[in-house]
């Protein structure tokens, strides 16, 4: 009750707010004008530098005592650690320490990186059964600083760990990294880190997060569009065929079987067969895609997982009266579903033991099955598609667009599936450009997803340019922390970014994202929500909003600055030119404003607005016409 209360309160708090808004009230600003929140400082990286306590000090007046040391027969990943350690020490300092092998004469002053000799029952040592394959541990021992970790990519981990916690480097985006300049180099004597993944796989599929150097630092390892082979220490999930979701069209092709045997596929409320799904308990159907699933095994040996999912869409399964009697008994259609996947993942396993088939829960089969229980080699990927971004999943107060709530369905997998992965969705994809506030549900929905038995995290975002217009580097870079430890100090990580992307002026930023947040509480944002429908800015607001923005582009100190500061404010831009507001009214030259918004959609390598659809070449548009009308529309 006291929650419900709660809620109640803050919904008429906003209410409020937004009438107020519209009636241009000066009152509704002062949260965002008066608070310590904004204190410019808040964003400065804090290096340990207290000389009061016992320190190991690695570098001062210019030389270094120290060497460090790597195993003879050190793994690719570990010999790139040293090397990525001695790298950054130099830009620090502008001292190289040299690398030695263990079978070095040991000395007194050493730092470890990865597995060597000089560990043992003697001296130290470390736990990597625990630690996994990406676990890290950072402590010293005597006048060693040691950091080591699992034997896939810990140590290469360990060693960004402990430039970014000790000594201050930052890789905010593939184009900004931080390196403080530094004459003395030390560590506390007892610095004690270790750290384990909460999730195996962790992807942020944003193609500004696509750089292997970037997503190593900040300890990304998903590969549907990173090559993290070699130095990097190699790929978790590797999947094989042709596509890694939606593969139902290529397991049985339409255009080889469906003239001959429209019998494999759905047959549809309209009562006839169509392409839309497969129809998942004809024997021949099932055949022909186990065969298919394990030609493409033996065509890439490489390849651990294969995903044998739904076509994309919301509806089109197959409602013949075999698989209507087992989803019926199953209460879901992912009945038919899993009892489909489990029987391909029986195969598999005969000749691929090592090998997990994935599926989706997705729209019409998010729900579990009462029955079938998932084999121990199949994975089940559970979307977020239809839930409410504005609210964590778990907090929402209305059903999603499903009717349901999707943390029971979570909590009902992970009662009969212990490989359970999450497909989460961190833009709008009908509109890219527009303001999408979701950074209240962020860290929460990543906490539940720990919480209840989640493995690996698919977070998709803008995938298909580097700049969205919006934040996408901001939350790229956040969801980036997230998957690592759920638990961080997001505060600190968007202070941190936002100055050093947007220089001293960031202060005005984060009051606008502070501001459309507590706006779009009013708002039941989803993945594809029309501009209107995610927030309301009045006129007084956007003036407002246009004074922020106007107050850090006057403070940039460097050109990269002000272009950032810019790209991110065509959101806004975008906003009006969809809703006729600000300089886009319809009393205005809209023809100017909006080619020259045009412009610098080009300038930012802005050349899509919405999902798969390219805009339309310069010559093409009438830009008195609002944005939605610059590319080609589906008929």
């Amino acid at each position: 009750m006291q929650n419900l209360i709660q809620r109640i309160t803050a919904a008429l708090a906003l209410v409020f707010a937004v009438v107020s808004s519209f009636l241009g009230l000066p009152s509704v600003f002062e949260k965002y004008e008066n608070s310590d929140k904004y204190d410019p400082t808040l964003g400065e990286i804090k290096i340990d530098l207290d000389m009061t306590v016992p320190r190991l000090f690695l570098i001062e007046n210019g030389e270094s005592e120290y060497v460090i040391v790597k195993g003879s027969d050190a793994i690719e990943s570990e010999a790139y650690a040293a090397e990525v350690l001695q790298d950054y020490l130099k830009r620090i300092s502008g001292v190289q320490i040299p690398i030695v092998n263990d079978t070095a004469p040991q000395q007194e002053k050493e730092i470890i990186v990865g597995k060597t000799n000089r560990e043992g029952e003697n001296t130290f040592t470390v736990d990597r059964e625990m630690l996994g394959d990406e676990g890290l541990r950072i402590f010293t021992y005597e006048d060693k600083l040691v950091i080591a970790g699992g034997e896939k990519r810990g140590a290469l981990y360990g060693v960004f760990t402990f430039l970014e916690e000790a000594l201050g480097c930052r890789w905010f985006a593939a184009d900004l990294t931080v390196v403080p300049e530094l004459d003395i180099v030390s560590v506390r004597k007892d610095i004690d880190i270790e750290q384990i993944p909460y999730f195996y796989n962790r992807d942020v599929y944003w193609s500004c997060a696509r750089d292997a150097d970037f997503s190593v630092a900040n300890k990304i390892n998903g590969i549907v569009s990173l090559d993290l082979s070699g130095k990097y220490g190699g790929g978790g999930i590797k999947y094989g065929g042709p596509h890694f979701v939606h593969t139902f069209n290529f397991l049985v092709p339409p255009s080889v079987y469906f003239d001959e045997h429209p019998e494999y596929y759905a047959l549809t409320a309209n009562g006839i067969r169509e392409t839309t799904q497969l129809c998942l308990t004809n024997p021949d159907v099932l055949r022909i895609a186990t065969e298919t699933v394990l030609s493409w095994l033996r065509a890439d040996p490489t390849a651990n997982v294969i995903s044998v999912s739904q076509n994309d869409g919301k509806d089109g399964y197959c409602e013949c009266p075999n698989c209507k009697a087992i989803d019926d008994a199953e209460g879901s259609h992912s009945g038919t579903l899993l009892r489909f996947v489990n029987a391909i993942a029986e195969e598999v396993e005969k000749e691929f033991p090592n090998v997990y088939i994935d599926t989706l829960a997705y729209t019409y089969t998010r729900k579990a099955p009462k029955i079938t229980k998932p084999r121990h080699n199949v994975v089940i990927r559970l979307c977020t598609i239809e839930c409410c971004f504005s609210h964590p999943l778990d907090e929402c107060p209305v059903p999603d667009k499903s009717g349901k709530r999707i943390t029971n369905d979570i909590r009902e997998w992970a009662a009969i599936c212990d490989n359970i992965h999450i497909w989460d969705y961190t833009t709008n994809f009908s509109h890219y450009l527009t303001p999408y506030p979701n950074f209240a549900v962020l860290q929460p929905n990543v906490q539940f997803f720990a919480e209840h038995n989640v493995k690996s995290v698919f977070e998709q975002g803008c995938y298909q340019m580097v700049n969205n217009g919006e934040f996408a580097q901001l939350k790229a870079y956040l969801l980036a922390k997230l998957l690592w430890d759920p638990y961080t100090d997001i505060e600190k990580h968007m202070n941190e970014f936002m100055l050093a992307y947007y220089g001293e002026g960031y202060q005005y930023i984060r009051r606008y994202i502070d501001f459309a947040v507590d706006r779009a509480q009013l708002f039941h944002i989803h993945y594809n929500s029309s501009p209107e429908e995610i927030v309301y800015f009045s006129e007084s607001d956007l003036k407002k909003i246009d004074e922020w923005f106007d107050k850090a582009e006057s403070m940039a100190k460097t050109q990269e600055e002000l272009d950032r500061i810019q790209c991110s404010r065509i959101q806004i831009r975008y906003y009006k030119n969809f809703l006729r507001k600000g300089e886009f009214n319809i009393f205005n030259n809209t023809a100017a404003t909006g080619e020259a918004l045009y412009d610098d959609l080009m300038r930012f390598g802005i050349t899509r607005t919405k999902e798969r659809v390219p805009l339309y070449p310069k010559e093409k548009i009438n830009f008195r016409q609002k944005i939605n009308t610059w590319y080609e529309q589906k008929k």
